[in-house]
C-alpha cells in the first residue's frame, strides 16, 4: 500500500492499520507525523507568539498524546529563548505560576467537555487566559496512530459520552470534527 502523501510504501512494520484513518487514507509514518505537526503548528498560531524569556510549562502527564506534544512543541520553539518546563501541576496553579500553560487536550476532551455542559448540566470552569491547547484539532484516534508508531501503549479511555461519539464517528465519518467546528463558532 503506498502513502497517499509521497507516494512510498505504508511499510510492513505498521500493516494495513496505520494511517487508515477515513479522513486521511494511508500515510507512511513520517508523512503522518507531519499532518498531526502541522496541525499543532496551526493551532499554535491562533496565539500571541512567546516573548523572549517567557516562562512555559507543559502539564506532564503520562498519556501518548503528551509525548506527541512535547515532540511537536520542541520543534516548534528550537532556538527561541523561553524558560521551558515539564511538570505535572494542576492547571488553576500553573496559570498563576507561569506566562503559558500549554495541556495535551485532544478533540475528544473539547467535545466531552461541551456536551456534558449541555446534556448534563455540568457548567465549564473559566479558561485561565495563559491556556494553551495545540492538540484541540487532534483526534483520540491519531494519537493512538501516533503511539503506535513510536511503540508507546495507548491507555483505553472509558465513558459514556466517548463511547457516543465515537458511535457517531463510526457512522458518520467527520463528526467530531463537525462538532468541534459548531462548538468553536459558538464560542465566538
Amino acid at each position: 500500500m503506498k502513502c497517499n502523501n509521497c507516494g512510498r510504501s505504508v511499510g510492513k512494520g505498521f500493516g494495513k492499520g496505520f494511517g487508515m484513518l477515513k479522513h486521511l487514507g494511508p500515510l507512511c509514518a513520517k508523512c503522518f507525523k507531519g499532518v498531526l505537526h502541522r496541525r499543532i503548528r496551526r493551532e499554535f498560531r491562533k496565539y500571541p507568539w512567546f516573548k523572549p524569556n517567557e516562562k512555559v510549562v507543559l502539564v506532564k502527564e503520562t498519556h501518548p498524546r503528551f509525548a506527541l506534544l512535547k515532540e511537536a512543541f520542541k520543534l516548534i520553539i528550537k532556538g527561541m529563548p523561553i524558560k521551558l518546563k515539564e511538570q505535572k501541576i494542576s492547571i488553576e496553579k500553573a496559570s498563576k505560576s507561569y506566562d503559558r500553560v500549554i495541556v495535551a487536550w485532544t478533540a475528544e476532551h473539547e467535545i466531552q467537555a461541551f456536551l456534558r455542559e449541555v446534556f448534563e448540566n455540568v457548567p465549564r470552569k473559566p479558561e485561565p487566559k495563559n491556556l494553551i491547547k495545540p492538540l484541540k484539532h487532534i483526534t483520540n484516534d491519531e494519537v493512538a496512530l501516533y503511539a503506535k508508531a513510536k511503540g508507546l501503549k495507548m491507555p483505553h479511555d472509558k465513558g459514556k459520552l466517548k463511547a457516543l461519539i465515537d458511535r457517531f464517528e463510526k457512522k458518520y465519518p467527520g463528526t467530531k470534527f463537525a462538532l468541534l467546528e459548531s462548538i468553536e463558532e459558538l464560542g465566538k
